[in-house]
């Protein structure tokens, strides 16, 4: 896989559960999940081989002494799990 696959699989899983991505340099992808009054956001590294999703800041969310509030796990599953589909069907799709 290149690594401009994992970026777009990246950004398409992301998109597809309604977070705003927004690429903010080579291999890093910033994402932003913004549900009634929460927000979240999350900075992605990636490379051809492998991906990262890492808290960077939160609103209402009761971010305190490495604590978060649960929904903010649950996002962060649904979209790690999201950007694994993605990247299992570049996988399985032969190279022209």
């Amino acid at each position: 896989m290149t690594t401009e696959q994992v970026k777009d699989a990246i950004i398409n899983a992301g998109q597809g559960r309604d977070w705003i991505m927004s690429v903010a340099g080579p291999g890093v992808i910033n994402a932003t999940q913004n549900i009634r009054k929460h927000s979240v956001t999350v900075r992605i590294n990636y490379s051809e081989r492998n991906y990262s999703i890492n808290y960077v800041s939160s609103v209402n969310l009761l971010a305190s002494d490495g604590e978060i509030h649960r929904s903010y796990n649950h996002w962060v599953n649904n979209l790690d799990k999201d950007i694994q589909k993605k990247l299992a069907v570049i996988a399985a799709t032969p190279a022209k």
